[in-house]
């Protein structure tokens, strides 16, 4: 009787081993093809111009940048001053911009393009400011790396208002900047706390890129978004680079998103800077001045940027505190023995301060020490001004 054969358990043997064989070698190649897969994406990657550093403000994509600018149509035509002379849906007109935009900050109508932020699905926007991106970050070290003046406080509402010609709004986060530039705070005037750094020849409100694409303002050989040489001249950014649209704001994606635009779809909007009020040239904070106050204050003024305050202090004494462009004063007494608010008054560059008298009787009653005033140059010794009132008068003293 013969022996079975065992061929066929050798031969499935051997199918198994080569199956697992060639399961190994496919598992091996897809680690192999993960690991060099998102190299080769990288590489096929729009890299942005190395001497950017590490500031890298947008766009980084050369044809993306180009699509922008495709769409971004006509150029608005606008009067020597920087408003439009028809303000339509396509116009970078003040007027348009200041009757869409949030009532009482700067506000300038201008093309917004997009961008994929370093979080995907961030709500965001840059704007071509990096001093207003550290402080939005309270990043303090790159603050005073990058020479940003003291206006960039940490304590500022660092969004913006986006409105769409629609009528579509939303308030939005900055996080990142440009397009294009890092030092074009065109919203700014040349003055104030924080002052426009570059460009200053250009209107208020008007960005460098939107001059730069439509002016052809700042021509010069310019480069690719990747810093290699374009070889041509034409309107260019502060880091030389071919600008492609006139953008002068970028909406993250899922900011646009927000707003009701589709992906990469771009289009001129009306944008209000939260930081920047339109109340006054100046900002102010509360500061603590010290002191011990007994009566409510009063000042006057009697030169430019002259502030002279005026309390009862805790000894009944009138007290004083001067503002003098500066800084202020320290606490001086001038002497008296107020029973009553002072007042003063201002005319030239003197200055006058009112009082009820001293007693143990209401104001105007009674003999009193009445304080003294300013000569141009220095207070009147208040023990000097010592004054006998009329019996049963009542009613203001004034010493000057």
């Amino acid at each position: 009787m013969e022996r079975p054969q065992r061929t066929p358990a050798i031969a499935i043997w051997n199918y198994r081993k080569s199956v697992q064989v060639r399961k190994a070698v496919a598992l091996v190649l897809l680690s192999v093809g993960a690991l060099v897969m998102p190299q080769a994406m990288a590489d096929s990657a729009p890299e942005p111009d190395p001497t950017l550093g590490t500031e890298r403000p947008t766009p980084f994509d050369q044809e993306q940048a180009a699509e922008a600018g495709r769409q971004a149509g006509a150029p608005p035509r606008r009067d020597p001053t920087g408003g439009s002379q028809e303000p339509t849906a396509q116009s970078g007109g003040d007027a348009r911009a200041q009757s869409l935009g949030a009532a009482g900050y700067a506000t300038s109508r201008v093309f917004a393009s997009q961008y994929n932020p370093t979080n995907p699905g961030s709500v965001e926007v840059a704007v071509p400011d990096k001093c207003v991106k550290f402080a939005a970050r309270r990043d303090t070290n790159n603050l005073a790396k990058s020479g940003c003046s003291s206006g960039y406080r940490l304590d500022l509402d660092y969004r913006v208002v986006v409105t769409r010609a629609s009528g579509q709004s939303a308030a939005l986060p900055v996080n990142e900047v440009g397009p294009w530039n890092v030092d074009d705070n065109y919203w700014n005037q040349p003055g104030g706390v924080r002052p426009r750094r570059r460009f200053t020849d250009l209107p208020v409100g008007l960005p460098e890129s939107e001059a730069a694409f439509q002016q052809d303002y700042n021509t010069k050989p310019c480069k690719n978004l990747n810093g290699t040489p374009s070889g041509r001249s034409d309107g260019a950014d502060q880091f030389d680079r071919c600008v492609l649209n006139p953008a002068g704001i970028d909406l993250s994606v899922a900011a646009a998103a927000q707003l009701g635009l589709g992906y990469l779809k771009n289009e001129w909007v009306t944008v209000s800077f939260l930081w920047e009020p339109l109340q006054s040239r100046f900002e102010s904070r509360w500061e603590h001045l010290g002191g011990g106050l007994t009566s409510g204050p009063d000042a006057a003024s009697w030169g430019e940027r002259r502030l002279d305050v005026f309390v009862r202090g805790g000894d009944n004494a009138l007290w004083h505190k001067a503002w003098d462009g500066t800084g202020w004063s320290q606490w001086a007494s001038l002497g008296g023995f107020l029973t009553s608010d002072p007042g003063v008054v201002s005319w030239g560059r003197t200055a006058s301060t009112s009082s009820c008298g001293a007693a143990t009787t209401p104001c105007g009653t009674g003999a009193g020490t009445a304080p003294g005033g300013r000569n141009g140059s220095r207070w009147e010794d208040s023990s000097l001004r010592r004054q006998t009132l009329p019996p049963g008068d009542k009613g203001a003293w004034t010493w000057s």
